[in-house]
C-alpha cells in the first residue's frame, strides 16, 4: 500500500498515454479529475510542484510535475481562464478539460446528442462535438 495521501490516489485521467499524440486540441472528458495538459507552453502562470501519480484510462501511470493557470481562447471569441491546471510532460500535446471540476464550481454540463455544452449562471462558457475516433468531445 502507498503511504501518498488518499485524494492523490483519487486523480485520473481517461487518456491513454499512447493515444492522440502530437495535438493542440483541447477534450472536454468526464472522467478526469483535474484539467490536465502536456504542454508548458499553454500556460500564462506557472509553478513546479511536487511530483505525485495519476491513474491514466488505460490502468496506466504518469505523473504530474507542475500546475497553473492557462487561458483559452474560444470560437465563440469568448476567453475562458482555467485554474490549477495540472501539468503532465508524458501528454505531450495533449489537454483535458475536466467535467467534474467544472461541476466543482457550480458550472451546469450539459450532453445531448454528439454535443456538451459547459453553462455558468445561465451563460455558455464552452461547448464541444463528439470526436468518434477519441471518445471524448473536442473543445469547440
Amino acid at each position: 500500500m502507498s503511504s501518498l495521501p488518499k485524494h492523490l490516489h483519487a486523480r485520473s485521467a481517461m487518456l491513454g498515454s499512447h493515444r492522440y499524440q502530437n495535438t493542440t486540441e483541447w477534450f472536454i472528458d468526464s472522467g478526469a479529475s483535474d484539467h490536465f495538459t502536456g504542454s508548458l507552453n499553454v500556460f500564462v502562470s506557472y509553478e513546479e510542484i511536487s511530483p505525485f501519480p495519476i491513474n491514466l484510462g488505460d490502468d496506466s501511470s504518469v505523473y504530474v510535475t507542475g500546475k497553473g493557470v492557462v487561458s483559452l481562447l474560444l470560437n465563440q471569441g469568448r476567453e475562458l481562464l482555467l485554474k490549477d491546471v495540472l501539468y503532465v510532460p508524458e501528454f505531450g500535446e495533449n489537454n483535458l478539460l475536466s467535467i467534474p471540476k467544472f461541476a466543482s464550481v457550480g458550472c451546469k454540463v450539459v450532453f445531448h446528442n454528439d454535443r456538451v455544452i459547459i453553462n455558468d449562471n445561465g451563460d455558455e462558457i464552452a461547448s464541444g462535438t463528439l470526436c468518434p475516433k477519441a471518445g471524448l468531445y473536442a473543445l469547440d
